[in-house]
Formats: structure tokens, C-alpha cells, sequence
């Protein structure tokens, strides 16, 4: 049998590890949420970019009826705000695959966890049959040491 502090110490190592993978998960769910959020709002900004594609479109389509001067400054203005956008969308997308950078190193990470923890367990598992390989040995031994004792006339159990 093992001791007792062995066993909890043994056990105290298990949850520790299966703690940490715990904290990598949840990370690593946080990351993709992060990621998830990034790639809606990039959606957005492309949505964003297309209607005001399709207003200068129609501006363009109305032109006739304006001034040109007034239609120019708009479309400055529109070309700027376009501009701005995309820059925008730019920054969002370099910020997004930062984050899926980091979610890769998260889940190499947590399959590094994963091989300790594995590790752990077959060295948990082999201490357990070493242990139980001396518990018989002792107890074989006590048991001995208990005929012997007989056999000499010393009833001590």
C-alpha cells in the first residue's frame, strides 16, 4: 500500500495539472471568442464599405442633377470617409491575426499540458505498481517474521 502523504501528494500533482489544462481552455475559449468578436466587426466594416460603394454609385447616377462642385466636395468627403474605413478595417484585421497567433500558441501550449499530464499519469501509474510490488514484498516478509516467531515461541501478534 502506498503511504498516505505519497498518495496525496500524488493526487495534489493530478489536480494540479488537470487546473492549469482547465485555465488553458478556458483562454483558449476566450481567445476565440475575441477572434469571433474581431471577425463580426470586420463584417461589419465590409458591409459598411459596400453600401458606401453603392451610395457613391448612386451618387454618381445622380450627378447630372447637382452641381458639380457640391457633388465633388461629397465625394471627397465620401472618398475620405472611405478611406478612413479602410484603414480601419486594416488595423482589425492585423489585431485579428494577432489574436489567431496567440490562440495557436494557446492550444500548442495546451498540448505540451496535455503530454505532462500524460507523462504524469504513467509516472503516477508506475509508482503505483512499484508501491503495490513492495507492500506485497513487505507483507510477505512480516508474515514470515510472524512464523518464525511462532516457531520460536514468541507469540508477539
Amino acid at each position: 500500500m502506498r503511504s498516505e502523504p505519497q498518495l496525496r501528494s500524488t493526487k495534489e500533482s493530478v489536480n494540479l495539472a488537470r487546473r492549469h489544462a482547465a485555465v488553458l481552455v478556458a483562454l483558449l475559449i476566450v481567445v476565440m471568442g475575441v477572434i469571433v468578436a474581431f471577425a463580426q466587426k470586420t463584417f461589419l466594416l465590409e458591409k459598411q464599405n459596400a453600401d458606401l460603394k453603392s451610395l457613391v454609385q448612386e451618387l454618381s447616377k445622380r450627378m447630372d442633377k447637382a452641381t458639380f462642385s457640391t457633388v465633388e466636395i461629397w465625394q471627397q468627403q465620401m472618398t475620405h470617409k472611405l478611406a478612413t474605413e479602410h484603414e480601419n478595417f486594416k488595423k482589425h484585421q492585423k489585431a485579428t491575426d494577432k489574436l489567431a497567433t496567440k490562440a495557436e500558441r494557446l492550444v500548442e501550449a495546451n498540448r505540451d499540458l496535455t503530454v505532462v499530464v500524460a507523462d504524469i499519469g504513467k509516472r503516477v501509474s508506475s509508482l503505483t505498481g512499484q508501491m503495490h510490488g513492495v507492500t506485497e514484498r513487505v507483507n510477505s516478509f512480516a508474515e514470515q517474521l510472524r512464523q518464525l516467531m511462532r516457531l520460536l515461541g514468541w507469540n508477539l501478534w
